[in-house]
C-alpha cells in the first residue's frame, strides 16, 4: 500500500449473508461521496481496494487505519456493527485512542433504523448521527472540523494563493484552520474573514460560525444583532445547530425581542433533525408548558430522544421523570441508570441526585 494519509476511514458491513449489499453500504457510499465533495481524503474500501488489490486485505486495512485521523462507523444494526471486520476496525481504532497511540483521533457513528442505546457499548459514548435526519452529514463534518480536521488532499493555506481560495467549502476549511491553528497561526480575525467570504456565497456552515463569532466576540466585537442575522441565514437553510442557537436567542432575548413561540419553533426544527440539545429544550417546553400546552408525555418523548443520543441534560431530565413518575411509571432502576449516565459525563446535578439517593 502507498503511504497516503487519510482524513477519514469509513467502517461498515458491505454484504449480508446472501452476498447482497447492505443498507449500511448504501449509507456509507453516500457519506463517502459527501466527504469527497468537501475535499476530504477518505479510505472507503470498495474504492480503495479496487486499486490496491485484496490479496493482503488485512495489511491494507491496518495501514489505512494507522493513516487515518478519524473513523466513522456506519451501521443499521448492532449485529452489523459487531460483525468481524467492522468490529475489528472500530475496536482497534478506539484502543489506539485509549492507549495514546492516536491521541488526536476521534471515532464517530452514523446509524439508521436504531437508537443510540442499541449501539455496541464502546460506541454509545461517541458522537452519533442519525443518517435519516436531514443535515446529519453536514453536522458530522462540522464536528470533525471543530476537532481539528486536517484536510490532507486539499489543505488550504493563505500563502498558497495571493487572493485565497474561491470555493466556499475551501474558504470554510481555511476559516477553521485559522480558528485552531492548523497549518497556519491561530487568527480569529482571519477566520472571520474567510467565514464571511463563504457565508456570502451561501454556506450555511460558514453562516453558523459567523453567528458564533459574533456571539463570543472572537475575531469581531460581540454583537448579538449580527449573531442573530447569521444564525437566521443558516437556520433558514436547515442547519440544525443554527436553528438551535436561534431558538436560544429568542428564548433569552439576545439580539431579538424575547419570543417563546419563535424559540419553540426553531428548537423544534432542530429537534426534528435529531439535534440532541434541541430535543432536550423541546422537552423542557412541553414539561413547563411554555408557549405550548403542557404535555408531560411529549416532554418524556423528547427527553428520551435526547438521552438516547448521549445528551447529559436529557439523561438527567429523563432520570428525574423516572424517579418521580413524571409522565412515565416510576422506575427506580431506570432513574438510576439515566442519572448515572449523566453523572458520568460530569453533570453536577445528576451526581448530587445520585449521592442523595444512595444516602437515602
Amino acid at each position: 500500500m502507498n503511504t497516503e494519509k487519510y482524513d477519514v476511514f469509513i467502517s461498515f458491513k458491505h454484504s449480508d449473508a446472501n452476498g447482497n449489499k447492505t443498507k449500511d453500504s448504501a449509507i456509507a457510499e453516500r457519506l463517502y461521496d459527501f466527504l469527497k465533495e468537501n475535499g476530504i481524503s477518505v479510505f472507503f474500501s470498495p474504492k480503495e481496494l479496487e486499486f490496491l488489490g485484496q490479496s493482503q486485505y488485512s495489511k491494507v486495512i491496518d495501514d489505512a487505519l494507522d493513516a487515518s485521523r478519524f473513523l466513522v462507523a456506519v451501521g443499521c444494526s448492532k449485529e452489523n456493527l459487531d460483525s468481524q471486520w467492522v468490529r475489528y476496525e472500530w475496536d482497534s481504532f478506539v484502543s489506539d485512542i485509549r492507549s495514546g497511540v492516536k491521541p488526536d483521533a476521534e471515532v464517530f457513528v452514523v446509524y439508521a433504523g436504531m437508537s443510540v442505546a442499541e449501539l455496541p457499548r464502546a460506541l454509545r459514548m461517541r458522537q452519533a448521527f442519525d443518517a435519516d435526519d436531514g443535515g446529519s452529514f453536514e453536522r458530522l463534518l462540522n464536528f470533525m472540523r471543530n476537532a481539528g480536521l486536517d484536510i490532507v488532499s486539499k489543505r488550504v493555506k493563505a500563502e498558497a494563493e495571493p487572493e485565497g481560495p474561491k470555493d466556499a467549502n475551501e474558504q470554510v476549511t481555511l476559516g477553521f484552520n485559522y480558528v485552531i491553528g492548523n497549518g497556519v497561526e491561530k487568527n480569529h480575525e482571519k477566520a472571520v474573514y474567510w467565514f464571511l467570504k463563504a457565508a456570502e456565497q451561501g454556506s450555511m456552515i460558514a453562516q453558523y460560525n459567523l453567528g458564533n463569532s459574533y456571539t463570543l466576540g472572537e475575531g469581531v466585537a460581540a454583537d448579538s444583532d449580527k449573531a442573530v442575522y447569521w444564525y437566521r441565514k443558516s437556520a433558514e437553510q436547515g442547519y440544525a445547530d443554527a436553528q438551535n442557537n436561534l431558538g436560544i436567542c429568542y428564548g433569552h432575548g439576545r439580539g431579538v425581542t424575547a419570543d417563546f413561540s419563535q424559540a419553540f419553533y426553531w428548537h423544534k426544527k432542530a429537534a426534528e433533525q435529531g439535534h440532541m440539545k434541541a430535543q432536550c429544550n423541546v422537552g423542557g417546553y412541553y414539561e413547563l408548558g411554555l408557549y405550548v400546552k403542557q404535555d408531560i408525555s411529549q416532554a418524556v418523548y423528547w427527553y428520551k430522544k435526547s438521552a438516547a443520543q448521549g445528551n447529559a441534560e436529557g439523561q438527567y431530565k429523563l432520570g428525574l421523570c423516572y424517579k418521580d413518575g413524571h409522565g412515565v411509571e416510576a422506575d427506580t432502576a431506570k432513574s438510576y441508570e439515566w442519572l448515572k449516565k449523566a453523572a458520568a459525563q460530569g453533570h453536577t446535578k445528576a451526581a448530587e441526585m445520585l449521592s442523595r439517593t444512595i444516602v437515602e
